[in-house]
C-alpha cells in the first residue's frame, strides 16, 4: 500500500509503535511499571518527528518501535508464505488500469497473467 500511494499521490505511510506511556488517561498507570519500562514522551514525539520532518517525503513503509528512550527500526521481514505471499503483494496491471484509469507505474506490476510461478528473484 505504501509504494503505490507514494508513487501516485505522494502520500507516505509509516508506523510508530509506542511502548507504555504514562498519561493522565489512566490514574496510577506508572505504578504498574518500572521507570525504565515506560516510554518517555520526548522519545515518542521524536519518533513521529522523524517522519513529520522528512522534507524530502521519501520515508514510507517504515516501522519504528519506541522503548523507553530508544528507537528501534524494523526491516521488512521475509514472507512466511514464501512465493505465494510475495505474489499477493504485486499489482496486476490490467486490474489496476481498469479501477484507476491509468497504469500503476510500479516496477514489479504484472502486465498479464504469470506464465510460471513467481519468485522474488524472477
Amino acid at each position: 500500500m505504501a509504494e503505490p500511494l507514494k508513487l501516485k499521490e505522494d502520500i507516505t505511510i509509516n508506523c510508530v509503535m509506542p511502548g507504555a506511556v504514562d498519561t493522565p488517561a489512566m490514574p496510577n498507570f506508572s505504578e504498574a511499571f518500572q521507570p525504565e519500562h515506560l516510554t518517555l514522551m520526548p522519545a515518542l514525539i521524536e519518533a513521529y518527528d522523524v517522519f513529520f520532518k522528512d522534507e524530502s517525503n521519501e520515508k514510507t513503509g517504515q516501522l519504528v518501535e519506541v522503548a523507553h528512550d530508544k528507537h528501534f527500526y524494523y526491516d521488512l521481514p521475509e514472507y512466511k508464505g514464501g512465493d505465494v505471499s510475495y505474489r499477493n503483494t504485486l499489482a496486476f496491471e490490467p486490474w489496476f488500469s481498469y479501477i484507476h484509469g491509468e497504469k500503476s507505474g510500479l516496477k514489479d506490476a504484472l502486465e498479464g497473467p504469470p506464465s510460471k510461478p513467481l519468485t522474488r528473484l524472477s
